[in-house]
């Protein structure tokens, strides 16, 4: 049997096409996570003027004023002030405003991840 020569620079060529991949894949994740790290952002404003609605109209701020107004009743019945604070807390605007969070932590982390690809070459020469 022959043994079929390898080509002249084909872990080169080789090497360099993984490297232009490993770039336009960070190029993308990069354009990915500024969407939608910008989304989030809009979506933390809407949803903190959603959640501050929401509080005005439950009784969640009267509860939350007498811990700060009249701590001795608070102390008498921590349990029931404990439990009429957690009724009237607004638990979908507070689900809202975290998960809009949570999105820009991951983007910002994407973000950061990708973004320094471009300097450092995955394999060495």
């Amino acid at each position: 049997m022959d043994k079929v020569g390898i080509p002249e620079g084909l872990r080169k060529r080789v090497l360099t096409s993984i490297r232009k991949e490993e770039i336009r894949r960070a190029r993308v994740y990069v354009i990915c996570a500024l969407m939608a790290g910008l989304s989030s952002i809009v979506g933390i404003v809407f949803s903190i003027a959603y959640i501050a609605r929401a509080i005005s109209q439950s009784s969640f701020y009267q509860y939350f004023s007498l811990l700060f107004s009249d701590a001795d009743i608070v102390r008498s019945y921590w349990k029931s002030f404990g439990m009429s604070l957690v009724e009237s807390m607004p638990f979908f605007a507070t689900t809202l405003v975290l998960f809009a969070v949570v999105v820009l932590m991951m983007s910002v982390r994407v973000f950061i991840k990708n973004s320094g690809r471009n300097f450092s070459p995955s394999f060495s020469n």
